[in-house]
């Protein structure tokens, strides 16, 4: 049963990323596949032996709150070229981290490892992206956007260190 846990965890992880990268479209009932038509993924994987329950919450955690936090840094009064400037660099770090998450799960899925750059590529997406929201300072700073954007990034880093700590 670990197995089928660890596929739903990892569909949410993609789905999560899908989500996020295009627009909902209408299923048609000939591409609908049934879940439970899979075959179980091997015991022995490296997916099964990264799902433990604390790492499965510390992935989807990072997922929701890197969205939560890109689509506040979209909202960013950036009528000033300075922010402007800061918001376009933010973007830039999310899509770092998302390029690197993609790596993983792309692994994952595929059986392997996840490669340690991406792990070093998301870590510096989200550097890079907290280092572009802290740069915003003047009357931009006041935005309420801005402050759940850096909310949202702190708590994406928290769960980036805890999927270091729990996906072994």
């Amino acid at each position: 049963m670990p197995s089928l846990l660890s596929a739903a965890t990892l569909f949410l992880l993609v789905s999560a990323l899908v989500v996020r990268d295009v627009a909902a479209v209408p299923m048609r009932p000939r591409q609908c596949t049934r879940v439970g038509a899979a075959a179980p993924l091997p015991s022995a994987s490296p997916v099964a032996n990264a799902t433990s329950d604390a790492c499965t919450q510390a992935r989807l955690d990072i997922l929701v709150s890197l969205i939560v936090s890109e689509d506040a840094t979209s909202k960013i009064n950036s009528t000033d070229p300075t922010t402007q400037t800061a918001v376009d660099a933010a973007e830039q770090g999310f899509n770092l981290t998302f390029t690197g998450i993609k790596s993983i799960a792309g692994a994952i899925f595929t059986n392997q490892s996840p490669p340690a750059a991406s792990r070093d590529q998301v870590g510096q997406g989200i550097t890079d992206t907290q280092t572009a929201l802290l740069s915003i300072n003047g009357t931009d700073a006041t935005d309420p956007n801005l402050a759940l954007a850096q909310q949202s990034l702190g708590a994406a880093a928290v769960a980036a260190n805890a999927v270091v700590e729990n996906c072994k």
